[in-house]
């Protein structure tokens, strides 16, 4: 009776382990199934935010008679064969005025090899600008062309601990503007301010 008492005992430990190790498993992952839920739904917050970087960006391009600004976020894109990951980056905001055609959609998943120059600009320097016609933008002279565009400013946006994260980029098409020190600290200013919003994003 006492062995039997024993066993028992035993086996109900047992189970009582099992029955713990998996209810902890099931709710773990219940969990996290539900934090990604969350995570992939747009928000009330997120659509705020969204509006409130297009509002900014709508505003900047007004008040410096700039003809197209755009937001690009870097990105993983999956990765190649032996497991390196592949860096892209995407344009996710743009403004434009009125009469300028969008390049949005043309700026989707485009790997970072491909403009090795912009992205060792953007690592080294806080803001540069290029006219379209020299010669280091012969590598995308086309769309240069298609796109209309007769200057490009750029700055990185940077997370707090300093990481680039994407970069700010705007055209003039109708007519050229003069860069002063007063525009490129705004520029900067507006790729700081912008990093706070696309990280809480």
């Amino acid at each position: 009776m006492e062995i039997l008492q024993i066993i028992l005992t035993g086996i109900f430990s047992v189970v009582v382990a099992f029955g713990t190790v998996w209810l902890k498993h099931f709710l773990d992952n219940k969990k996290k199934a539900n934090d990604e839920e969350n995570y992939e739904r747009i928000s009330q917050q997120d659509i705020d935010s969204m509006l409130e970087v297009q509002e900014f960006l709508n505003e900047f391009r007004e008040k410096w008679a700039v003809d197209r600004v755009g937001i690009f976020q870097f990105h993983n894109g999956g990765k190649f064969f032996h497991g390196i990951p592949m860096k892209k980056y995407s344009q996710t905001f743009e403004s434009v005025s009125h009469g300028v055609s969008k390049s949005k959609e043309h700026n989707q998943s485009v790997f970072v090899t491909e403009h090795p120059s912009l992205m060792k600009h953007l690592s080294e320097k806080e803001f540069f600008y290029v006219d379209a016609e020299d010669p280091v933008l012969d590598y995308i002279r086309g769309r240069v062309t298609e796109d209309g565009i007769l200057q490009i400013l750029s700055s990185p946006i940077r997370s707090l601990s300093g990481q680039l994260i994407g970069f700010i980029q705007l055209h003039t098409v109708k007519h050229k503007i003069e860069i002063t020190d007063v525009i490129i600290e705004e520029i900067i200013e507006l790729a700081n301010n912008l990093s706070g919003y696309l990280i809480k994003r």
